[in-house]
């Protein structure tokens, strides 16, 4: 159950332009929120406590979709609501929880440990970025998003501790 598809050690394409940090922003954050959404959905009525967390974390990264998309506003991005994220398949984005990691019987400290490991991942996408890209703006960029990313973690983190889990190794 504990863990995900995604790996910290996946490679990260060089990003020089805002625009291009903005679209795979976009589809990592939305691509996760609506998997969340899914299995929320999934588990009503099956799992309830199980369903609330993903329901939780789905109104969490749909804030972050908007943030993105705030961001974006005064730019022109083609295919902005298509792309996908590189060096994953569609479904496996760095955020994006692997559906068959998580049973109608799991508890909520699998859960959250599965999703906190993602949510680091996610910290070391965008410190990846900021850190091999040329461009300022974009450094800046990936970097708050980074800061995001570890507040989740520390979200996470503090979820697990109230249901008596700990991070998976």
């Amino acid at each position: 159950m504990a863990g995900s598809q995604n790996s910290a050690a996946q490679p990260v394409p060089p990003i020089e332009s805002v625009a291009e940090l903005l679209c795979q922003a976009h589809a990592m954050e939305e691509e996760a929120a609506t998997r969340y959404r899914e299995l929320a959905e999934s588990l009503e009525g099956v799992n309830a406590k199980l369903a609330e967390v993903f329901r939780r974390m789905a109104v969490i990264e749909a804030k972050h979709v908007a943030r993105v998309d705030e961001m974006a506003d005064d730019l022109e991005l083609p295919g902005f609501d298509t792309m996908q994220v590189p060096g994953w398949e569609p479904g496996e984005g760095p955020e994006t929880l692997d559906p068959a990691k998580i049973d109608r019987d799991a508890t909520q400290a699998q859960a959250l440990a599965a999703m906190l490991e993602l949510e680091e991942t996610a910290v070391a996408y965008f410190t990846r970025i900021a850190e091999t890209t040329s461009d300022g703006e974009v450094q800046r960029l990936a970097g708050e998003m980074a800061e995001e990313e570890r507040q989740h973690v520390e979200l996470l983190t503090g979820w697990l501790a109230e249901v008596g889990g700990t991070p998976a190794p």
